[in-house]
């Protein structure tokens, strides 16, 4: 089951046995965090949590060259010094979101996760490293 109506660009939702998958879907910015994918993010966590038919929820790189790639940093450029409390805030509400869920979520991290989506892991109930995780060291 494809769930189309919490699905914007920046994230793909899909449930497969009764486990909801949101999959980070920038892959030409490392799946980068802008405001656009923090409220996609919110969304789909919520919807997720409030579904009857989901048990669990994983998060993940949409492909397995990057989970995140962090804050997407052409959008912290353009921040003004009017504009900082929002922005914080807003990149609060999604490490919120996740603490706020019912059901157990976890991180599978595939690919490079650097910056601020090494803290997002923590926020959940654990990360899932495969071997090919790369926290920013060159091979």
């Amino acid at each position: 089951m494809t769930m189309t109506s919490i699905s914007p660009p920046d994230v793909i939702v899909n449930i497969k046995d009764s486990v909801g998958i949101i999959s980070l879907n920038r892959p030409e910015r490392m799946n980068s965090f802008t405001a656009s994918a923090r409220s996609a993010i919110i969304a789909s966590l919520k919807a997720l949590d409030a579904n009857s038919e989901v048990n669990a929820i994983i998060l993940r790189g949409a492909d397995a060259t990057s989970f995140s790639s962090g804050q997407n940093l052409d959008e912290a450029r353009a921040v003004t010094v009017s504009g900082i409390a929002p922005w914080q805030e807003h990149q609060r509400a999604m490490y919120q979101a996740i603490r706020d869920l019912e059901k157990p979520c976890v991180a599978a991290v595939d690919g490079i996760c650097v910056g601020g989506a090494c803290t997002l892991p923590f926020a959940l109930i654990g990360g899932l490293p495969r071997r090919t995780a790369n926290g920013g060291n060159r091979k």
